[in-house]
């Protein structure tokens, strides 16, 4: 499991996401970020983001998206579900 800031600095976090993902064996990638906005919570899941999570988030929040992530695959809150829709 890989855990991504979309934000580091020198690095375009958004294209380690999509090579990672292309591999037929890739791990599973929860990327963080510092935005709740629609565009950047589908352009995560699009490029094969299994997680999103924001900065501010807490440890149990982060325990319970891994667990979940490594039990069903994926993880998605119910706030990010409907920012998509």
């Amino acid at each position: 499991m890989l855990l991504l800031d979309l934000e580091l600095t020198g690095i375009n976090a958004w294209e380690i996401l999509e090579a990672v993902k292309a591999k037929p064996d890739a791990c599973k990638i929860i990327v963080l970020h510092t935005t709740k906005d629609r565009d950047s919570i589908l352009r995560a899941f699009y490029a094969g983001a299994d997680a999103y999570l924001t900065k501010d988030i807490t440890e149990t929040e982060l325990h319970h998206t891994i667990t979940e992530v490594m039990k069903d695959g994926f993880a998605i809150t119910q706030p990010q579900f409907k920012l998509m829709m």
